[in-house]
């Protein structure tokens, strides 16, 4: 009989990842990473079971009682280094139970940090690339007994030492990968995406390509483009596309779809290709976007709206036009003001976000990035806190700017500050993220903005939320 597999996304509260102000306005997403893996362990005979514990709310304890009742033969887990601890949590009590049952490690940390991640002694192996080929071919080694160090793409603890087993092999065509296994979720219309990113429901999210080629010092994609992606951007076709949204739409009554890329309008003629597949094959469903505007136009713009796109959401980061260059954002302030404007007279909606405690910050910077937020013709506007993560460029620079937490990482979230620029303090920061948001929401133009999108009574409850959160 073909091995077991349990794949396990661990719960993150919404308190820890937004703060408790705002934890009612956080997102849950389904978990695509180990779906695609869990999709390509189908395709290959193998049984597969996934427990999302953040939809389903589950703490470590419970994790482990239904890893027990599916009894697999290897468990796979997957994270953020928000969530870090908290995998850590799960493999250990897996290991007091089952000591003999392989335990995988990847998703964002395992990318960035591998050999921290294998030295806690926690897991077996570790992930740090694309898991679809790599973790299959592990299964393989395992299910036959044969020697683990053949398998490239590993990072493992051996004795004293950490065995790196070089680079995974990447999936050069995207279209090969069967769709991610959704169906193995206790409800994929349970996920939402936040408070204001979403105008039906059910929705859920979609990724077109992997890969970005920007190189923004804050995110652990930038070096991952490189090392993981070999400086490419691979993409699924049109046809893979309008085939998995099909069956979002027939299967689950999908009507609205957030496209996870990193940044989505990389290419105009993809761009163009997708707006004409929407608007022939799926009119009246809505998405959005992460969009970056340096590579802008208006026919774009015009294109991505008459095939249904609603919102952008585009990563401004600052106002400051020398910290826009320290943060190597390769755009300029011009370039946001012009996207803004551009889009606002189009008829879209614009959500930007902000952060406060780049490095080189200072109390003028701060005010200078609130200014700036303020006048911009959006809809939505956030500020979160520089949070250096393992993989990032900022990750091994961010001593020279000022003081940084590298251990609590409950702080790797958007109000954690785990990093504090030099003359500025954590509680200053705090203070300014609060005090942004309630001079950027409670303008007038804002609020005219955003009467103009209410349309059902649900929205009437999300801004009351919204309101209530700002005053209190």
């Amino acid at each position: 009989m073909a091995a077991s597999i349990v794949l396990v996304h661990p719960h993150v509260s919404l308190e820890l990842q937004y703060g408790s102000r705002y934890r009612w306005a956080g997102a849950v997403l389904p978990p695509l990473g180990i779906l695609y893996i869990a999709g390509v362990l189908e395709k290959n005979g193998y049984r597969v079971a996934v427990i999302d514990a953040n939809a389903l709310r589950l703490e470590a304890h419970q994790v482990i009682e239904r890893v027990k009742a599916l009894n697999p033969d290897v468990v796979g887990l997957t994270g953020t280094s928000l969530s870090f601890p908290e995998n850590v949590k799960i493999a250990r009590l897996l290991r007091a139970w089952r000591a003999e049952v392989p335990i995988v490690l990847g998703g964002v940390h395992a990318q960035g940090d591998p050999e921290g991640s294998a030295r806690t002694g926690a897991f077996d192996y570790v992930i740090p690339g694309e898991g679809e080929v790599t973790f299959l071919e592990l299964v393989r080694v395992l299910e036959s007994r044969g020697e683990v160090g053949t398998v490239p793409g590993l990072v493992y603890p051996r004795g004293e030492e950490i065995v790196n087993s070089g680079p995974g092999r990447l999936v050069e065509n995207l279209d090969d990968l069967p769709f991610p296994a959704r169906h193995l979720l206790h409800d994929l219309t349970a996920y939402h995406q936040k408070a204001f990113g979403f105008r039906l429901s059910p929705h859920t999210t979609l990724f077109t390509q992997r890969g970005c080629p920007f190189q923004c010092i804050f995110c652990s994609s930038s070096k991952q483009f490189r090392s993981v992606f070999n400086s490419r951007v691979r993409a699924h076709s049109m046809e893979y596309l309008r085939e998995e949204i099909g069956l979002l739409r027939r299967q689950w009554g999908i009507r609205e779809l957030y496209l996870s890329d990193d940044t989505f309008n990389l290419k105009r003629s993809r761009v163009a290709a997708f707006c004409a597949m929407m608007r022939t094959h799926f009119p009246g469903m809505l998405w959005s976007c992460n969009f970056e505007a340096n590579i802008l136009g208006e026919e774009m713009l015009r294109e991505m709206k008459a095939s249904g796109c609603w919102l952008i959401q585009v990563g401004v980061e600052t106002g400051n036009a020398e910290i826009m260059k320290e943060i190597h954002k390769g755009v300029t302030i011009e370039q946001y003001r012009e996207l803004t404007e551009m889009a606002h007279r189009l008829g879209l909606a614009i959500k930007v976000s902000f952060i406060l405690g780049n490095p080189r910050e200072s109390e003028a910077t701060v005010e200078e990035s609130i200014r700036f937020a303020e006048s911009l013709p959006v809809h939505y506007i956030t500020f979160g806190m520089m949070a250096p993560l393992p993989g990032s460029f900022f990750w091994e620079t961010a001593p020279r700017f000022g003081t940084v937490d590298y251990e609590s990482f409950d702080r790797f979230s958007m109000v954690g500050a785990n990093f504090v620029p030099t003359g500025l303090t954590r509680e200053f920061l705090q203070k300014k993220q609060k005090e942004a948001h309630r001079r950027v929401y409670f303008r007038l133009g804002m609020m005219r903005r955003h009467l103009k999108l209410i349309r059902s009574p649900s929205d009437v409850v999300r801004y009351a939320q919204g309101v209530m959160t700002l005053l209190l």
